[in-house]
C-alpha cells in the first residue's frame, strides 16, 4: 500500500485528531451560499458562546454540503456518535444550538463536570433535543437518494485545511501515481471511461493521450472553472469546499501528460473560489506537493490561478487560451486542436473541475470501481445544481443513468413541475412528464439534449417555457463572439422572433422560420456555442408546440409574458385596505378605501408587487390581457 512521506503523514495525524476529537465538533457551512444567508453571524455567535463558557468544543468553518435550501447550515457531531444538522439557522437560533451543545457537554463531563468524558456518554437522539431545535432539524435522509463520491468531503472538512484533506485519504492517489509510469495513469483513466463533466462528455483519457502524441516539448494543463451557465454552480461548490481534491486531480493529469505548468482558470464572479484555491496551492507548496520536486519524485510542477474575463464565452476552450495569452476573448478555428497547438503554441489539455475531481478516486480505487456506478456508456456519478421551482435546491450527486423523475421528485421535491431545462443555455427543455428519461450522455442526446456542465432548472406550471427559451437565446446572443455570420445572425433573428412570440405578435410562419434557423445552426460546424445555442428552441418547439400556439393566440399559459397578461382584483377577497397601493409604482389601484379596488390597465406596470403585498390573495394575473 502506498505510504505518504513523513511530513504528510504528520499532517494527516493532525487532521485525524481534529476530525475525530473526543469533544463535540460544530461546523458551519461557509461557502458562498452559506455566507449569503448569514453564516458569518451564526459562526460568530457560536464562537462567542463557546468562548464565554470556556468550552472544549471544536468549532469549524466547512464548505457547502449541497443543501443550499437549508443555509445557514450548522452541524453538530458528538464524540459518542450522535450527529444533528440544523438548517436555516440565524443568530438567535445559533445561540440555542450553542446552549444545547454546552448543556450536553456539561452533562457528559466533556468539560470536566459529571465525572466522565464525552466519549463515554450515551449517543444523543432527536428526542434529547429541546423543542425549539427540533424544528430546525434537516432531514439528512435526503442524502440517501444520492451517491456522494466527488462530494464526499464537501461540508465535512475545512477547505483551508490540508490536514483534514489528508485525514480523509487525500494525496494517496497522487503518491501512488508518482510511483508508476505516466502511461499507466493514462491507461487507468482510459479504462475508467471517464467522460468530461463540463459539456459534450469527451473521454478524458483519450484527451490526455492526444496531448502526448504530438511533438515533444512543453505541455500545459488548464482547469476550466469558468462556469457561466445560468443556474449552474457545481464547480464553485467543489472549489470552495474541497479544493485539494481538484488540485490532486490536476497534478495527476500533469504527471500523466508531462506538463510542468498548470493553471486554474476561474470565473471572475467567484472571488471565494479564487481565494480558496490559492490558499490550497500554497498549502500544497509548503508540504512539497507543488514545486520543484513533487513529493520527492523529481517531477516539477508550478500551478497558477487566473481569473476569467467576465464573459460566458471564456468557458470555450480556444477562447480561454486566448485570454491566457492576453488576447481578446474570441474563439479560434479548429483544427489545429488544442492537443496539437494550444497555449503559446504548445499541446494543451483543458479539463473541467468535476472531471479532475474524479481522477484521484479512479487512481485510488481503480477503473472497475468507478464503472460500478452509472451506465456502460456514461459511468460514474454527476453533480447537478438543482434550481427553479423546487423545495430542495442545491447540489446533488447521483449515478448517471438515474431517471428524470428521480431527480425531480426524490431529490428536488418539486411541488408542481412542468418542464426541466438541463445542460445550461445550450441544453434542452424537456417535459417533466418524461419521468423515465435516463439522465446520461446517451439518454439526453436521444432527446435533442445534452448533459452540459450539470445545470438542472425545474420549470413550474406557473412559469412559461417560451419565455425561458427566449431568455436563453437572448443570453447566448449577447455572449456570442459574433465572428461567424451563421451564429451571429441566427441568434439575433431567433431572439427577434421570440420577442414577437412572447408579445403575442408572431405568426405561424414565424414559428416555421424559427425552427429552420435552429435546425440549420445545430447541424453547422461552428464552435460549441453557435452549434448548440438554439437547442432550447428546437426542444421546446418539439415538446411544447401547444405553448407556442397559445402565444400566437395572445395567451400565455404560465401567465408570465408581460405583453399577454394583466392584473385584476378579485372583489370577493379584497378587503379594501389598499396594501397594494402602497407598493404600486404606477399608482394604478383605484377606488374608495374600505371597498374592493380596481386596477387601471394603462397605469399598471405589471411588476407584480400587488400580488406579493396583498395578504388576502385578492390580486390575480389573467391572460389574455384585458
Amino acid at each position: 500500500m502506498t505510504k505518504l512521506p513523513a511530513n504528510l503523514e504528520h499532517l494527516r495525524e493532525i487532521g485525524q485528531a481534529r476530525l475525530n476529537a473526543r469533544t463535540p465538533r460544530v461546523t458551519v457551512g461557509y461557502g458562498t451560499c452559506g455566507r449569503a444567508a448569514g453564516a458569518r453571524d451564526v459562526y460568530e455567535t457560536l464562537g462567542e458562546a463557546f468562548a464565554a463558557a470556556d468550552a472544549d468544543v471544536v468549532l469549524e468553518k466547512v464548505g457547502c454540503r449541497g443543501l443550499c435550501h437549508a443555509e445557514p447550515l450548522v452541524e453538530v457531531y458528538f464524540p459518542q456518535g450522535g450527529h444533528f444538522a440544523f438548517g436555516n439557522v440565524d443568530k438567535a437560533k445559533a445561540a440555542g444550538v450553542a446552549e444545547y451543545v454546552l448543556g450536553r457537554a456539561a452533562r457528559s463531563g466533556a468539560n470536566g463536570a459529571g465525572g466522565g468524558s464525552a466519549a463515554d456518554a450515551p449517543c444523543p437522539s432527536p428526542e434529547d433535543l429541546p423543542e425549539v431545535l427540533v424544528g430546525l432539524l434537516v432531514d439528512s435522509g435526503i442524502l440517501a437518494f444520492q451517491e456522494r463520491r466527488v462530494m464526499s468531503n464537501c461540508g465535512e472538512i475545512d477547505p483551508d485545511s490540508i490536514e483534514e484533506y489528508l485525514a480523509r485519504g487525500g494525496y494517496v492517489a497522487l503518491a501512488s501515481a508518482l510511483e508508476g509510469d505516466p502511461e499507466d495513469v493514462i491507461a487507468e483513466v482510459v479504462d475508467s471511461r471517464l467522460r468530461g463533466r463540463g459539456g459534450a462528455g469527451f473521454p478524458t483519457g483519450e484527451k490526455w493521450r492526444a496531448c502526448i502524441d504530438g511533438e515533444p516539448g512543453e505541455r500545459y494543463v488548464i482547469v476550466n472553472a469558468d462556469e457561466g451557465d445560468p443556474g449552474a454552480y457545481m464547480d464553485r461548490g467543489l472549489l470552495e469546499s474541497d479544493p485539494h481534491r481538484v488540485l490532486e486531480g490536476l497534478i495527476i493529469a500533469c504527471y500523466a501528460i508531462g506538463a510542468h505548468q498548470a493553471y486554474f482558470f476561474i470565473r471572475a464572479e467567484y472571488p471565494l473560489a479564487v481565494e480558496t484555491v490559492r490558499r490550497a496551492i500554497e498549502e500544497a507548496r509548503a508540504a512539497g506537493i507543488v514545486g520543484d520536486d513533487v513529493l520527492g519524485s523529481g517531477f516539477p510542477l508550478e500551478v497558477g490561478v487566473v481569473r476569467g474575463a467576465g464573459a460566458f464565452l471564456c468557458g470555450e476552450s480556444t477562447a480561454m487560451v486566448n485570454v491566457l495569452e492576453n488576447k481578446p476573448c474570441t474563439t479560434r478555428p479548429k483544427p489545429p486542436h488544442l492537443s496539437e497547438r494550444g497555449l503559446w503554441g504548445a499541446p494543451t489539455c483543458i479539463n473541467n473541475v468535476e472531471t479532475l475531481a474524479n481522477v484521484p478516486l479512479i487512481i485510488a480505487n481503480g477503473a472497475d470501481w468507478f464503472k460500478g456506478a452509472g451506465t456502460p456508456e456514461s459511468p460514474g456519478t454527476k453533480i447537478f445544481s438543482i434550481t427553479g421551482a423546487v423545495a430542495r435546491g442545491g447540489l446533488a450527486e447521483v449515478p448517471l443513468g438515474v431517471s428524470l423523475g428521480y431527480v425531480i421528485g426524490d431529490i428536488a421535491c418539486a411541488p408542481d413541475p412542468y418542464a426541466v431545462q438541463i445542460g445550461g443555455p445550450s441544453g434542452a427543455i424537456i417535459p417533466a412528464e418524461l419521468s423515465d428519461l435516463e439522465i446520461s450522455y446517451e439518454g439526453l442526446s436521444g432527446r435533442n439534449g445534452m448533459m452540459g456542465s450539470g445545470g438542472f432548472v425545474v420549470i413550474g406550471r406557473d412559469q412559461c417555457v417560451v419565455d425561458t427559451a427566449s431568455y436563453l437565446v437572448h443570453f447566448s446572443a449577447r455572449q456570442s463572439c459574433r465572428k461567424c455570420a451563421l451564429c451571429r445572425d441566427g441568434l439575433d433573428e431567433s431572439a427577434r422572433i421570440l420577442d414577437l412570440v412572447t408579445a403575442g405578435e408572431a405568426t405561424e410562419a414565424d414559428l416555421e422560420r424559427l425552427g429552420e434557423i435552429a435546425e440549420r445552426n445545430c447541424n453547422s460546424k461552428l464552435c460549441g456555442l453557435g452549434r448548440t445555442a438554439l437547442s432550447p428552441v428546437l426542444s421546446s418547439l418539439h415538446y411544447f408546440h401547444e405553448d407556442y400556439a397559445a402565444h400566437l393566440d395572445k395567451r400565455c399559459p404560465g401567465l408570465v409574458c408581460r405583453g399577454l397578461v394583466s392584473y385584476a382584483i378579485v372583489k370577493e377577497k379584497c378587503q379594501g385596505e389598499r396594501c397594494c397601493l402602497l407598493t404600486c409604482p404606477g399608482n394604478a389601484i383605484k377606488g374608495p378605501f374600505g371597498k374592493p379596488g380596481r386596477i387601471v390597465s394603462r397605469l399598471c406596470q405589471k411588476c407584480g408587487m400587488c400580488i406579493v403585498t396583498c395578504p388576502y390573495g385578492a390580486v390575480k394575473k389573467v391572460s389574455p390581457a384585458v
